[in-house]
């Protein structure tokens, strides 16, 4: 015999009558007071679901012209992040998946470069991003993140190069950690508050340099210039 049902006195959700007995007719997610945030959390799973899917869509129009420009994209909805969609499938081209970033005309080489810094140091911190392969490219991202507008960064970056001899960052990834191990052991702790400092750029109220607003205009600076190089 199935088990009598009631309605939650407050979302009308049908529920156990057993449960509503002992919840004084509330469900229990509106007993605990998390009815709210689960709805909201619902909202913006589907939301990023359907933002996902408009920005493959756009990703695949762009990519059926000739030879896209980075003013092609501003008409769409998240502009940047299809951008980035773009980039990374010149940048990494099926099917090897090896990384020529030369591959990419210059204005949107200094839109990658930026934004491996920020990838990786939200990811792992600076020291990640010294110590992976995008550390090979070091010198030029923090003169990347200089034409962006990303003064804040750019000086934090620097900062982190300070860890080197000379603030020379090797291109060799073998002589880079051989070096980044010296660092660390010379000050354990030298890359931490420049992770701090570097994330709260973004929590602040307003935000400092958000880096999308940063990457908006210099793609309208550069709205003529192609994604891929020549």
């Amino acid at each position: 015999m199935p088990e009598e049902k009631a309605q939650c006195v407050e979302c009308g959700v049908v529920f156990l009558a057993t449960t509503a007995a002992r919840t004084g007719g509330k469900c229990i997610p509106c007993l605990r007071g998390t009815r709210a945030s689960v709805e909201e959390g619902a909202k913006r799973t589907a939301e990023e679901r359907r933002r996902r899917k408009t920005n493959e869509e756009a990703r695949q129009r762009i990519l059926e012209k000739v030879r896209p420009k980075l003013g092609d994209f501003l008409a769409e909805e998240d502009p940047v992040r299809v951008l980035w969609l773009v980039i990374l499938v010149t940048v990494f081209p099926k099917p090897e998946r090896r990384q020529r970033i030369e591959a990419l005309g210059m204005a949107a080489r200094v839109i990658y470069l930026a934004h491996c810094v920020v990838g990786e140091v939200y990811n792992g911190g600076f020291h990640q991003y010294l110590a992976n392969s995008s550390g090979d490219h070091a010198h030029e991202a923090h003169q990347a993140l200089l034409a962006l507008g990303s003064v804040q960064r750019a000086r934090l970056l620097g900062l982190a190069m300070g860890a080197f001899p000379d603030g020379q960052v090797p291109t060799d990834e073998l002589k880079r950690n051989t070096e980044l191990d010296d660092a660390d052991a010379a000050r354990p702790t030298f890359f931490d508050g420049l992770d701090a400092e570097f994330y709260a750029l973004d929590v602040q109220e307003p935000a400092v340099e958000d880096f999308d607003d940063l990457v908006l205009a210099f793609m309208e600076r550069h709205a003529m210039e192609a994604v891929a190089s020549d």
